[in-house]
Formats: C-alpha cells, sequence, structure tokens
C-alpha cells in the first residue's frame, strides 16, 4: 500500500502499535494523529462540509474540534487500552506488530482515522443541544484558567483534570473517582455555587478535600457530570428550552441568533465608537471586546445563565491585561457587556416572530 508520510510518521505509528503504553511511544502517536485529524478536517471544510465548530470562543477551532473527536478515539475499556484502534487491527488479522510492514500499518491507521472522523463528525451534528453546546464551551473555557491543569495519564489512557497547585501531589494511589461519585459532587457543587465559575470551583474544592479520593478526574467525566446536572435542575427551575415544540425551539434560536447580531453592530456604533474617539480603548481591544460581549450574549440568550462579567474580560483578554481591569477597563467593559444586553432583550421583545411564546429567558447564575 502505497502511502506518502514522512518516515518518522510511520515509525511514530509503528511503535505506539508494538508498545502503547510507554509514554513517549504515546505522546508521537498522539501528535502524529492529531496532525493527520486536523489535516482532514480541512479537507472536508475545502469540500464543503459543514464542520460543526463553536462560532466563537477559540483560537484554534479546527486543533479543538480534533480533540474532541480523538478523545473518543482513543477510548479504552476495562482491561483493553486503546480498544477502538486495536480492535480495527484486529478485525484486518493483524496482531503481530512487530513483525508486520510498518508502511502497511500506517495505510490501515489512515483508512480507521478518517473513517472514525466521519462517524464522530456525523454525531456531533445531529445529536448535541445548543444547551448542551454552551455548557460545554463554557466549561471548556474555565477549565483554561492557570489555576486548573491537564495531561494525558498513562495509566487511565485519558486527558485527567487537576488543580494546579496539586500538579506535584497527585493522589494516584487514592481511590478513584468513579463516574456516579462525580454526579453526586458536580450536583453537590451546583446547590453551593451562583455562577458556573464558582460551579466549577466547588466542584475541585469537594475533590480535594476528600483525601480518601483521586484529586483529579476525567475531562469527560467532568463535562458528562456537569450536562446532567444542569439538565435536572433545568428541567426542575423550567429554563429548559425542550419545554418548546421543535419548530419553536428553531424560530428561538434564529431570533436570538439575529438579535445577537443586531446588538453587536448597535454597540460597536453607538457604544465603542465613543470610547474609541475618546482613546479609551484601541481598535484591538474593541475587537476583543466585542468578542467577550458575543459569548455573553449566547450564554445569556439561551436560557439568562451567563456568568458575571468580569468572567468573560478573563477568559478573552490575554493575561497581561488581567492586573489592569480594575483600574483601566473594567468601566468600559462593563459597560459594553451591559448595553449589549438591553439592546438584545430590546430587540427581542419587538420581534414579533417570537412575541406568541412570551418571555422565554429568565436569570439563573448570573
Amino acid at each position: 500500500m502505497p502511502v506518502t508520510a514522512s518516515a518518522n510518521n510511520i515509525v511514530a505509528v509503528h511503535n505506539f502499535l508494538k508498545n502503547p503504553l510507554i509514554r513517549s511511544n504515546f505522546d508521537c502517536f498522539f501528535r502524529e494523529s492529531h496532525r493527520e485529524t486536523i489535516c482532514y478536517l480541512r479537507y472536508l471544510r475545502a469540500k464543503g462540509y459543514n464542520l460543526p465548530m463553536p462560532r466563537i470562543g477559540s483560537d484554534n477551532p479546527l486543533s479543538d474540534l480534533a480533540i474532541d473527536i480523538l478523545g473518543e478515539f482513543f477510548r479504552s475499556e476495562s482491561d483493553r487500552p486503546f480498544a477502538v484502534i486495536f480492535d480495527f487491527y484486529t478485525r484486518h488479522g493483524i496482531i503481530d506488530f512487530e513483525n508486520t510492514d510498518p508502511e502497511t500499518l500506517y495505510s490501515l491507521f489512515l483508512i480507521l482515522l478518517k473513517g472514525f472522523i466521519r462517524k464522530e463528525l456525523a454525531a456531533l451534528s445531529g445529536q448535541e443541544e445548543p444547551q448542551i453546546a454552551n455548557l460545554k464551551r463554557r466549561f471548556k473555557d474555565i477549565l483554561r484558567d492557570p489555576r486548573y491543569s491537564s495531561q494525558i495519564l498513562l495509566s487511565l489512557n485519558a486527558d485527567i483534570i487537576y488543580l494546579q497547585a496539586n500538579a506535584e501531589n497527585l493522589r494516584t494511589d487514592a481511590q478513584p473517582i468513579y463516574y456516579q461519585d462525580l454526579l453526586s459532587i458536580a450536583e453537590q457543587a451546583y446547590l453551593d455555587s451562583k455562577t458556573r465559575q464558582e460551579w466549577c470551583t466547588e466542584i475541585f474544592k469537594i475533590i480535594d478535600r476528600s483525601i480518601d479520593l483521586q484529586n483529579f478526574v476525567r475531562r469527560s467525566d467532568l463535562l458528562r457530570a456537569v450536562i446532567a446536572v444542569n439538565a435536572k435542575y433545568s428541567e426542575i427551575e423550567g429554563l429548559n428550552l425542550s419545554r418548546f415544540p421543535l419548530p419553536d425551539i428553531a424560530i428561538l434560536n434564529e431570533a436570538a441568533e439575529k438579535a445577537r447580531a443586531e446588538s453587536l453592530g448597535k454597540v460597536r456604533i453607538n457604544v465603542m465608537s465613543r470610547f474609541l474617539e475618546k482613546g479609551r480603548i484601541t481598535p484591538a481591544e474593541a475587537d476583543l471586546f466585542e468578542r467577550a460581549a458575543e459569548r455573553y450574549l449566547i450564554d445569556f440568550g439561551h436560557d439568562g445563565s451567563a456568568d458575571s462579567i468580569p468572567d468573560y474580560f478573563r477568559e478573552i483578554m490575554p493575561e497581561s491585561y488581567q492586573k489592569e481591569y480594575l483600574t483601566r477597563y473594567k468601566y468600559v467593559f462593563e459597560n459594553v457587556i451591559s448595553e449589549a444586553v438591553e439592546y438584545f432583550k430590546e430587540i427581542l421583545r419587538n420581534d414579533s416572530t417570537i412575541r406568541h411564546l412570551g418571555r422565554y429567558y429568565r436569570n439563573e447564575k448570573d
């Protein structure tokens, strides 16, 4: 089977298949998988495929999408590390990787990976609801904070999240936090918090205090748990859009999207221009503020569950700006967000296409 990969690419795949539990082998194979996934996503996009990427919130959305896909690609089961990968080769009658032609192994790897990418894209495009997508995006943003850190833990074959303060003191020998335990922790933390950032903080506080448990969790388990808890309390509090028929949800989403775009335009003309003329912000800062306002409106517009305004500044602005928030940026930034919200609500109140549905959002964790 002819391949066009370099010798290093082929060796990376071959070494992993021979000894997948050696960390250096895994790292090289992961990088190769990530690179090939991004290349294939670019190819699909060029062919007109509508990739299920967030419209905002990432400096490298293709890379983020690739990592989401690879999380499932590297899935392991009990006593079956990297089950997706090795089951594929077994189906092709290959179990002796030491004596199999490396180029053949690499060609099969590409066949497996590209087929898997298409399958995952179909699932991501067809199954993820806007509320779930927003919650996942919000938690991913929160977990980028320097207070948290992550790594691939080879013993679990999983991406784990932990407090950066515990980076040198991971309780790897303690009892694992099973998903059902994490659900209980996430629910307790939810009830003790007011915003999603506080919710995440509380989860890790509880984990840190539980000295009999490991002080880290799988990233995928954490996201599953917060989605499950959020769904439970959204139903209880009547905040879930699922109470509307599907056609009405589509109308609401379309109205919110139009209102968001119009609101940002008004903010740019009526608010941002004023601060630019006075020299309070630069054009580059204005662009970043607008991105932050868009994030805020996406969260607020779905069910009113936006976090505190400074959280969005921390997420969008470079670290060098953080120390000057109170002294230099607070007034301007909070004006931009507040005005954007007022425009947004006014536009929706006057939108005849959704007036019959009544008020569909209210403040939850704001």
